[in-house]
């Protein structure tokens, strides 16, 4: 949101130093706010509920908000990365093309964490709908921040020290399962805090 308003900020400026007009900046304004504040937001709160880890409680509710795509499961595994960044490519009156180039730490999987840092550009595709945007593609979930990851993994720590504590085991489920998920949590989290 602030690169957002400092982008603002700078059109405007450009605008007033280089056609010493308020009409002529008011058009700039005018402009920005219509050809890519729609999508660009659209795109980053989209982001920002993955990057954040809150997607995870309830991930349709999200999907449906943001995208066009049909329903899947979220997968078995959770990519993580440090940073984000957004660029917007293109946009016309009924598309826009977005560019999200992401820090990447590694992924987690049933409590494994393998680290690969590297850095990933995706290509978003919206679609205007009415007055609404949506997402188009691609059809995967994005990236979760560490503290994100970590939030998440502290989770299933407390719900795994719960059930310890309540003695609420089954023969799927002995104390043993949820001490190992415990300590599996606790690894990955050291693992992550190391990469902050």
């Amino acid at each position: 949101m602030r690169a957002h308003l400092a982008l603002l900020v700078l059109l405007y400026a450009v605008g007033i130093s280089a056609c010493g007009s308020s009409h002529a900046v008011k058009q700039i304004e005018q402009r920005t706010t219509v050809l890519t504040t729609a999508p660009v937001e659209l795109l980053t709160r989209f982001l920002d509920e993955f990057y954040s880890g809150r997607a995870y409680s309830n991930l349709t509710s999200v999907f449906d908000q943001y995208t066009d795509w049909p329903d899947f499961g979220p997968g078995d595994s959770i990519k993580i990365a440090k940073d984000q960044r957004l660029r917007l490519v293109t946009e016309t009156d009924e598309t826009a093309e977005i560019e999200v180039q992401f820090k990447v730490v590694g992924e987690e999987s049933n409590l494994k964490i393998e680290i690969h840092e590297s850095e990933e550009i995706q290509l978003y595709r919206l679609q205007k709908h009415g007055r609404d945007w949506k997402i188009q593609e691609p059809i995967h979930i994005p990236y979760v921040s560490i503290s994100g990851e970590v939030d998440r993994l502290r989770k299933i720590i407390e719900r795994a020290s719960e059930r310890i504590a309540k003695r609420d085991f089954t023969i799927d489920s002995p104390k043993e399962f949820f001490e190992s998920l415990i300590a599996d949590a606790q690894a990955c989290i050291g693992v992550l805090e190391s990469h902050r």
